[in-house]
């Protein structure tokens, strides 16, 4: 979590006035709030900088040092050893570059979910694409069951005539 809302509400900005400032739409300003998602460094430093605080503070939430760090229990679960080991250099990052890292992790996860959701849209297509081909192939055995069984008929006819 950050602290843009309580540093907005003590400069006096509205939503819209902090994010004319940031050149960003006011949404974008309310989901940083909200922390549904983090600002881009840029952002991080044009925020700090009218703050007249660092980026450090902006995401410091709980008053706390870096040295006092909230801790998960996790223990029952398992991870990767990779993990494990982006997370602990992670913990190395001071509250800035997390902040960066955090802000790349939303964005990739953004364009993942984006492009899951394009792969599915193709899928369906290439589905009911599939389904219609298969439609035509099934008129185009009956029509030819059609037609066999009429020249069957028509041969039929002839040798009958010959006889």
């Amino acid at each position: 979590m950050n602290r843009i809302k309580e540093f907005r509400v003590r400069s006096g900005y509205s939503q819209a006035q902090l994010a004319a400032l940031c050149h960003v739409a006011q949404g974008t300003i309310s989901g940083w709030e909200l922390g549904k998602y983090e600002p881009d460094y840029s952002s991080l430093e044009k925020l700090a900088k009218l703050f007249d605080t660092t980026v450090d503070e902006l995401f410091n939430v709980d008053g706390s040092t870096d040295n006092q760090q909230q801790e998960i229990d996790i223990s029952g679960y398992h991870f990767p050893a990779e993990a494990l080991q982006v997370a602990q250099k992670y913990s190395l990052l001071n509250p800035s570059a997390k902040a960066v890292i955090r802000s790349i992790l939303e964005f990739e996860l953004r364009q993942d979910t984006y492009m899951n959701a394009e792969i599915n849209k193709l899928q369906q297509q290439l589905n009911t694409q599939k389904q219609i081909h298969e439609s035509e192939m099934e008129t185009a055995r009956i029509q030819m069951i059609r037609l066999n069984a009429e020249l069957k008929a028509a041969q039929a006819e002839e040798q009958e005539g010959e006889e």
